[in-house]
């Protein structure tokens, strides 16, 4: 098979009576001018009368002539001979997670099946082609590879050429140029900085005074007269499944140790809504996450929701607000009062993680604790006793500002400090039930399923040290179904009494002060010792990863580092010097042990 325009030949069989040919080998193109010896298996026809033809097709010149000779049939034949190995394997393609390969293909006496690829000496798998695509490499690593060919007589060729790739490394490239906090936007006069997305399917709308379409949508903005609001009316058009974006401005984070994302929203109409996302990007828009999100009917009020943007501190971000429209018209959803604050929410005050582990409180608990709109929210069930870890000292300037609402009234719904396992109603602030128990000052709530607002004065019922924050759902009489639902719950000291946790104390947030008495000491006017010692801490903030202890008076034994979720995140033997280089940007709490007694300072990480 020599030539210029050298056709096919075909080796075709049939069994005895049949009308179909198969072929069962062959060959095309120039192969040489020299004699080449082919074996062809015919195993599958053993048994049987078999006919054999040659069926040859002449390409498109007289330069190609194809002869045949020394034909046999053998009963019994053994391929010894290998494959000849592959050549010129090159390396086509490198991503950050694979690397394409390619080669020449091996020839065979009988037929190569098969290539193995091998990473150094790892055998990775085998294709049937002469490329291959490997995948779940790391990125920015240096890899060789090598194939060999393999025929059907399990006979293996010799190694191709060894090649070397290096994956790609992603860096992924924030925004630039952003707002800082604190920021704000009510949507007053215009968008501001925030922008419609052009890949969506609708617009977002400023609007005021209530939107086109009854019994859904607000009636006035939450903050000034206007906000923005997503239309979902006409079939096709506002619904169903129909996509809204708005884009906040780049958001500079690089200067911050703590921040939060506080904006309100209007959810009023049909329980087949759709749904909202507040998402978040740190790589200029290339992708995105869900920090929050929200479906069906939320009532006819705004909500606010407080998100922890601490995991992005030291970078830049993008927001934006992804709506979705549902089955109906009847589904406006609403935005507006957005903020973004330094130190965690509520205008610069960090507001507690609900995110965390909740443990039985003494022998009351039976009940549940779920949280909701992507961990903001807390319900407590079928008669719940919660608490988290949060070692505070109370000092007479503390305060408790949240919202709480319930579904179904219990016996006592409440919120408080404690600093042990012991049920103490001195301790804890009811804000609904039929039970009189506990601090009753704040026993107002209104029973109709809405959100509501507390400030409550900690330090004006009682002062010490505790180290848990407890949730009350109590109901273990009838039913038992009472709930308890908490949301924005910030902790902090109100320096200058005017009630509100402000930009002046948001310094002083989940602070550790030096009194050493417990709640219950305070509580129940036992005498107090005096602090008879001093603990110092220093640099603070820490910005090269040593933090210096400094006892004088007493001799401390052992040390723990909380962050302000309340988990542990270093203890040891008492040191006078901790690395603390490894800790993330943050506040934490460093608490030490003396004898039976614990102390407690904080400090900031940057």
């Amino acid at each position: 098979m020599t030539g210029n325009s050298v056709g096919t030949i075909r080796l075709e069989a049939r069994d005895e009576g049949s009308s179909s040919w198969t072929t069962v080998w062959s060959q095309t193109g120039d192969q040489g001018a020299a004699w080449i010896e082919a074996i062809v298996d015919l195993s599958q026809y053993s048994g049987d009368t078999v006919q054999l033809r040659f069926r040859g097709t002449t390409n498109t010149s007289w330069q190609g002539d194809i002869a045949i000779d020394a034909f046999n049939i053998v009963t019994a034949f053994v391929d010894t001979q290998v494959p000849t190995s592959p050549t010129n394997l090159t390396v086509t393609e490198e991503t950050a997670s694979s690397v394409g390969l390619a080669w020449n293909a091996s020839t065979d006496n009988v037929a190569v099946v098969a290539y193995e690829v091998f990473q150094g000496n790892a055998l990775l798998g085998e294709v049937a082609g002469t490329s291959a695509n490997v995948t779940g490499l790391a990125e920015g690593t240096t890899y060789q590879f090598s194939v060999r060919a393999r025929d059907g007589a399990g006979n293996f060729s010799s190694a191709s050429n060894t090649v070397t790739a290096t994956t790609a490394t992603t860096t992924a490239a924030s925004c630039q140029g952003g707002v800082v906090a604190p920021y704000s936007q009510s949507y007053e006069s215009n968008l501001g900085l925030w922008t419609q997305d052009t890949g969506d399917d609708i617009n977002w709308t400023r609007d005021s005074g209530g939107t086109p379409s009854n019994n859904t949508g607000p009636s006035s903005g939450s903050d000034g007269s206007f906000y923005v609001y997503v239309e979902a009316s006409v079939n096709g058009t506002g619904f169903p499944n129909k996509r809204a974006i708005l884009n906040s401005p780049c958001i500079d984070l690089s200067d911050e140790t703590e921040a939060s994302f506080v904006f309100d929203y209007h959810m009023f109409g049909a329980t087949n809504g759709g749904r909202i996302d507040l998402e978040v990007s740190a790589d200029n828009g290339s992708s995105w996450s869900s920090l929050w999100n929200q479906t069906g009917n939320q009532g006819n009020q705004w909500n606010t929701v407080t998100l922890d943007l601490g995991a992005y501190v030291g970078g830049a971000i993008q927001l934006r607000f992804n709506r979705v429209t549902g089955g109906t018209w009847q589904s406006d959803v609403a935005i507006d009062n957005t903020r973004l604050v330094a130190g965690g929410g509520s205008s610069g005050c960090s507001s507690v993680d609900l995110n965390t582990t909740y443990n039985s409180f003494s022998n009351q608990d039976n009940g549940n604790a779920q949280l909701f709109n992507g961990n903001t929210e807390l319900r407590l069930s079928n008669n719940a006793w919660k608490f988290i870890n949060f070692p505070y000292t109370v000092t007479s300037n503390t305060m408790i500002q949240l919202e709480f609402r319930s579904d179904l009234q219990g016996e006592i719904h409440g919120v408080g400090f404690e600093s042990n396992n012991d049920l103490s109603s001195n301790l804890v602030f009811k804000l609904h039930g039929t039970q009189n128990w506990g601090i009753t000052a704040f026993d107002n709530y209104p029973n109709n399923g809405q959100w509501e607002s507390y400030t409550i004065p900690v330090g004006n019922f009682y002062t010490g040290v505790a180290d848990r924050l407890l949730f009350v759902a109590d109901h273990d009489a009838g039913a038992g179904n009472g709930d308890s639902y908490f949301r924005n719950v910030f902790v902090y000291e109100d320096a200058n009494g005017n009630g509100v946790c402000d930009d002046s104390e948001a310094a002083a947030v989940a602070s550790f002060g030096d009194e050493t008495d417990n709640l219950r000491q305070i509580a129940g006017n036992d005498a107090i010792d005096p602090l008879g010692f001093e603990f110092r801490l220093f640099p603070n903030p820490v910005t090269k990863g040593q933090l210096s202890l400094q006892v004088i008076g007493k001799e401390a034994e052992h040390y723990t580092i909380y962050n302000m979720a309340g988990q542990v995140v270093k203890s040891g033997s008492f040191n006078e010097t901790l690395d603390v280089s490894r800790l993330n940007s943050g506040v934490y709490i460093v608490e030490i042990v003396i004898g039976d007694e614990t102390f407690n300072k904080r400090f900031i990480k940057k």
